[in-house]
């Protein structure tokens, strides 16, 4: 979870070879912090891939007004050019 304007500093893990619990306890610590904050009228947008959002999601749907996804469905070589296009507008 990040502002916007948050600058993120390089790190070594990732949740992709995790096994679930430690991805569902990851999750909670995030809901935790996310959840306080939203409101039934404000857009969520998510930009993490598949695996970071799977046991997000629901909560998110429940809280927020919208969820939007962006990149869903892209590769990760899309991914990379859609973020480094969107940055350029910023």
């Amino acid at each position: 979870m990040l502002h916007p304007d948050e600058l993120v500093t390089p790190y070594e893990q990732t949740l992709n070879k995790m096994p679930i619990y430690e991805r569902k306890l990851w999750a909670t610590g995030v809901l935790d912090k996310l959840l306080p904050m939203l409101t039934p009228s404000q857009t969520v947008i998510v930009l993490a891939g598949v695996r970071y959002r799977e046991f997000l999601m629901p909560n998110l749907i429940q809280a927020a007004g919208e969820i939007r996804i962006p990149m869903e469905g892209m590769r990760i070589g899309e991914q990379l050019a859609w973020l480094t296009k969107h940055n350029a507008q910023a």
